[in-house]
């Protein structure tokens, strides 16, 4: 008894493969690029805060305001807001006009801040609400 079988053409199954593989990279790198993007996105934020260094320069209170010179001695990062902390403590943070260039040295008031002589001050720079670089060295708050 002789049975007439056929099977499938190796061309064809070659060519089933090869749109496998095609339909398998497709899926998974629509699922994977997102990720990346957004990797990248912060790499190159995190890379400008790389460098960045504050420094209070001095600390003063007047008549119940806190009186800082804050001085950005390096960095590339265009930083948006300052965050100001007194004994460890986040007091207020400061945005716009405040917040010093590379190598430039800005005077920030701080009004109600209840800092007095003897505490320390000290300061941390933001990109867009991430922290950039490192606490700067503490400084002691002395009387106007």
């Amino acid at each position: 008894m002789e049975l007439n079988k056929r099977g499938i053409s190796g061309v064809i199954v070659a060519v089933l493969m090869i749109l496998l593989v095609i339909a398998a990279v497709s899926i998974f790198w629509t699922t994977v690029k997102p990720f990346i993007e957004k990797g990248a996105a912060g790499a190159d934020k995190s890379a400008q805060c790389l460098t960045v260094d504050l420094s209070v320069l001095s600390a003063k209170n007047n008549s119940g305001s806190l009186v800082l010179q804050v001085k950005k001695e390096m960095g590339d990062a265009e930083l948006t807001a300052l965050n100001i902390y007194v004994d460890g403590a986040l007091k207020s943070p400061v945005s716009g006009a405040d917040v010093p260039a590379t190598l430039e040295t800005k005077t920030i008031t701080i009004t109600g801040a209840n800092a007095v002589a003897g505490q320390k001050v000290s300061v941390v720079g933001l990109l867009d609400g991430t922290i950039c670089g490192t606490q700067s060295d503490e400084v002691t708050v002395v009387s106007a």
